[in-house]
């Protein structure tokens, strides 16, 4: 009788190898940190649209308000540097240091030189506000500059 040989059942790999393991844990973990890279960016640009939105509230709150002023009043204006908050009530940070300068009307040419000074020129001024602040380490401003008329709006307004 002859006898048959078997051949042994060919056992399959149930388990990972070390390598598989190492390589996956370094794909994951680099795809984790360009993940968290991706949310720290967004929440740190969220932030500054916010901070620059409130910079220009600021900036037009300021601005209309003196243009409210009487023409004799406008003297009274405060040019050093004054504070205002990103959350008025808490006084949360950041600070906004807001400046306003008021300037004679002087007219400019196509080049950018001093124009010839029209008949209305002494009846105007140049309001400049300027608002600064810091966002990290990052020093960031805005600049409102619009004009007053010594008969302008706030003839209607007091």
């Amino acid at each position: 009788m002859k006898q048959m040989k078997t051949k042994p059942a060919i056992r399959r790999k149930k388990a990972f190898t070390i390598v598989e393991v190492v390589i996956s844990i370094c794909i994951i973990g680099i795809s984790a940190a360009g993940l968290m890279g991706a949310f720290r960016f967004a929440f740190f640009a969220i932030q500054m649209a916010r901070e620059n939105q409130r910079a220009t509230q600021i900036l037009l709150e300021r601005s209309e308000a003196i243009r409210c002023f009487t023409w004799l009043r406008l003297g009274e204006v405060p040019t050093e540097d004054q504070t205002d908050y990103y959350i008025p009530a808490t006084q949360a940070p950041p600070t906004y240091l807001v400046h306003t300068y008021i300037e004679d009307f002087v007219p400019l040419d196509a080049s950018g030189g001093a124009a010839a000074a029209p008949s209305y020129a002494g009846n105007m001024k140049i309001l400049r506000t300027v608002v600064r602040w810091q966002t990290g380490h990052i020093t960031r401003s805005r600049t409102n500059i619009t004009y007053i008329a010594k008969d302008g709006i706030q003839n209607y307004v007091f």
